[in-house]
């Protein structure tokens, strides 16, 4: 969660950046412009960006559609693309993961700034409230509600949704016919562009990110870019320029400004460089072609951008819609062998198979069973098509969905084998070409919530010794007088997926521990065997604390799964 909080403050940062250029570059332009920029950049610290990859991601391709574009996408860029949208993560040093107490602190400061700044504008918004019912309505013969006030505010514009003009007592007198006329254009001219909704919507926004400073900096650059689009406005209409500028000091001099940001008043901003604005008089510039290209551009890039990264996502995640006389999805296809020439087409190139491969059904599952990986050769004997389809795919039983756990009701025996030696992943790769030639394989990828344990460093630091190595499958339990004993040198993964097995909902690892652990762990199962003798053995939870130095902490977490669209029975013979 933090890690995620992270990575949207940097993004908008740097989004925020990019505007302050962008505005820049306008800044011979009209106000309204740089305010509309500004207005954008606080926007964005409530619009994750992940948010648009995950919409992109969820666009469903046709099979004609996801080959035409995965032609022009490799493998290697949709890869790159995913890891580069994945949270921004931050090492935490050894000794913060022991202890649970650093995000309750950080939640405790948050909601204490949160609050401070919440208290303090209510409160003036409550004097602002008790100002409108002691006023008295005011006849102008203006299009919106008048009413004239006995406190000491400046003129403003109060209300998000119904706003009305709220002048104070005496400024009838103490203003000219003209300057009064100003005065009022500049608060319509608020209305008509509804800075108070807009205004309100920051405040929130420097209420939920009080921590960041560039929040600040973009609330005083809106103030001012908004009294300066309303100065142009006013000028604009005909307005004398040193009649508005006294209406302007008058006002400075005889009231308080407003006390919030969506009370929109007259006297906000620098003063000076408004009054020095408006005297000057200077004509302001339209925005030409070339920059009216620049900020469409801009916009497409801003929207555009991010559910560009979720449609190349959606490519790895679109369902393998393959039958048997076709190829393998090019997604799953290597890069050309050192002998291949580069002119050959993406067509041409053949997905990673075994040069001979055998699969043999087992009506009855009896006997022993293995699964064998070397260099060269993949030997499994006795296992199901479930295993296989995890193993194939890198992920726990867990995370696969759509196949029945007796689907189909035979245990297999394969053995395939390669002339050269491969890696592990095109080990891996092989064998999902393979289930999608013998069995058609369909599957595709989607997210779920679900409850599940995860596995988390007690205060005190794990009790495991560190090993240098450890196994690639773990060892299986022993069962000894009615209690379960693992024991092996596993990695957290490996002993994740373990516990999965006998905790009754997946066990996800949360304590960023790398490298492999003596595992020495007894315990009683949740259901034990009536005919077993009873165990003295702590429960799964109870044991994982006591003698790992680790817990299994329960919630709800979005999982990534793989669903099986469709399997064979029977596989296509050898």
């Amino acid at each position: 969660m933090i890690g995620q909080l992270i990575n949207h403050l940097l993004q908008s940062t740097f989004f925020a950046l990019a505007v302050a250029l962008l505005v820049l570059a306008f800044r011979k332009n009209r106000a309204r412009v740089r305010y509309s920029l500004w207005l954008i950049a606080s926007l964005k610290f409530l619009i994750p960006f992940s948010m648009l990859i995950a919409l992109g991601s969820q666009i469903h391709w046709t099979p004609a559609a996801h080959e035409i574009v995965t032609r022009a996408a490799s493998p290697a860029v949709v890869q790159t693309v995913e890891q580069f949208s994945q949270p921004f993560t931050v090492a935490i040093p050894a000794a913060t993961q022991q202890t649970d107490r650093r995000p309750f602190a950080i939640a405790a400061l948050w909601f204490c700034g949160f609050a401070f700044i919440m208290v303090l504008r209510l409160r003036a918004w409550r004097g602002m409230r008790l100002a409108i019912r002691r006023s008295q309505p005011l006849d102008l013969g203006l299009p919106v509600e008048a009413r004239l006030s006995s406190g000491v505010f400046e003129p403003g514009i109060v209300g998000l949704w119904r706003p009305m003009l709220l002048l104070p007592q005496g400024i009838l007198e103490r203003l000219t016919p003209s300057e009064l006329e100003a005065v009022i254009a500049h608060e319509l001219c608020h209305i008509r562009h509804r800075d108070n909704l807009f205004a309100a919507i920051h405040m929130l926004i420097e209420a939920l990110f009080w921590f960041h400073p560039l929040i600040w900096w973009i609330g005083a650059r809106l103030l001012d870019e908004r009294e300066r689009a309303c100065d142009e406005y006013v000028i604009s209409l005909g307005n004398q320029p040193d009649i508005y500028a006294d209406a302007i000091l008058n006002v400075c001099k005889l009231y308080t400004e407003s006390p919030l940001a969506c009370v929109s008043g007259i006297t906000g901003a620098d003063i000076r460089r408004r009054l020095e604005a408006i005297m000057s008089n200077q004509k302001v510039a339209g925005l030409n072609f070339a920059k009216k290209t620049v900020l469409a551009c801009a916009a497409i890039v801003a929207v555009a951008g991010p559910v560009s990264i979720g449609l190349l996502i959606g490519i790895g995640q679109a369902p393998h819609l393959i039958a048997q006389s076709k190829p393998a999805l090019p997604a799953l296809q290597p890069a050309p062998p050192a002998s291949t020439s580069s002119a050959v087409p993406l067509t041409a190139q053949k997905p990673p198979s075994f040069d001979a491969a055998s699969i043999r059904l087992r009506p009855v599952p009896d006997g022993p069973f293995h699964y064998n990986i070397y260099p060269n050769r993949l030997d499994a004997l006795n296992l199901t098509l479930r295993f296989l389809i995890c193993d194939a795919f890198d992920i726990p039983d867990f995370q696969l969905a759509g196949l029945d756990t007796s689907h189909p009701p035979h245990h297999l025996d394969l053995a395939a084998t390669t002339s050269t030696s491969v890696s592990r992943s095109d080990m891996r790769l092989m064998l999902q070409n393979l289930l999608i030639e013998r069995f058609h394989l369909a599957t595709h990828w989607d997210t779920k919530m679900e409850s599940v344990l995860r596995l988390e460093v007690m205060p005190g630091g794990p009790k495991m010794q560190t090993l240098e190595a450890g196994y690639p499958s773990p060892n299986s339990p022993m069962s000894d007088k009615g209690a379960l004993h693992f024991t092996g040198p596993m990695s957290i993964r490996q002993l994740s997926e373990s516990l999965t097995r006998f905790s009754g909902n997946p066990v996800l690892d949360a304590t960023s521990l790398e490298g492999y652990f003596k595992i020495d762990l007894t315990f009683a199962p949740e259901t034990p065997d009536p005919s077993a003798e009873l165990s003295s053995a702590p429960l799964l939870v109870d044991a994982v604390r006591e003698q790992l130095g680790l817990k299994l902490t329960p919630a709800k977490e979005a999982i990534k799964i793989l669903v099986v669209d469709h399997a064979d029975d029977v596989p296509v013979e050898n």
